[in-house]
């Protein structure tokens, strides 16, 4: 399995490439423009899957976008609601 453990040109966080699998956190945050205290409610709350690799934390690509896709459902269907 690959990880998604390196930073950006100039040490700058971003997306996983296709060669890798997995966010973590820093790279998580920065991809989605989300807080850290955001990311960990969202892992604790268990809406955004996570593991751990000895004391690093990573979310897979698919969790990423699960997590995503279930936004922006909730907010479609919150949207259509008020509509209403």
């Amino acid at each position: 399995m690959v990880f998604a453990v390196g930073l950006g040109e100039h040490g700058q966080t971003g997306k996983p490439t296709m060669n890798e699998q997995a966010f973590t956190i820093p790279q998580f945050i920065a991809s989605f423009q989300v807080s850290r205290t955001k990311t960990y409610d969202e892992i604790g709350t268990g809406r955004l899957a996570s593991y751990q690799v000895g004391r690093r934390r990573y979310i897979s690509a698919a969790a990423a976008a699960d997590w995503q896709k279930r936004l922006e459902t909730e907010c479609a269907k919150t949207l259509r609601g008020g509509a209403q």
